[in-house]
């Protein structure tokens, strides 16, 4: 009983934070979110989210392969998870858009590389 409301309530906490970084999702009373966000490509997200080892799912199909399937995890995962959200879309509205397979690291596009 202590568990499933530990769950429900970090639930709630991570669909309000969430919302608040712009991500749309079906209602959940499980223990995962499928959330998908207007400005980046859930594909993307996932890779970098991988690269960082944050797991979550997505799937290519054409119906669903924009959402992310977030499983709820304890506070300290979720934190991470979001930390790693803010980074990732705070670089993508910079103009870091080209992330290196090998180790992750986003490279400005521009031709100013200063800074």
């Amino acid at each position: 009983e202590n568990t499933v409301k530990k769950i429900t309530d970090t639930r709630e906490k991570t669909k309000k934070e969430l919302a608040d970084l712009g991500f749309s999702f079906t209602d959940s009373k499980a223990n995962f979110i499928f959330a998908s966000h207007p400005e980046y490509d859930a594909k993307e997200m996932f890779d970098a989210m991988k690269e960082q080892g944050i797991y979550v799912r997505h799937w290519d199909s054409e119906r669903i392969s924009q959402y992310l399937r977030i499983t709820i995890g304890t506070e300290e995962e979720m934190q991470k998870l979001f930390e790693f959200l803010k980074k990732y879309m705070q670089k993508m509205q910079s103009g870091f858009l080209e992330r290196s397979k090998a180790d992750g690291v986003y490279i400005k596009r521009s031709s100013d590389m200063r800074g």
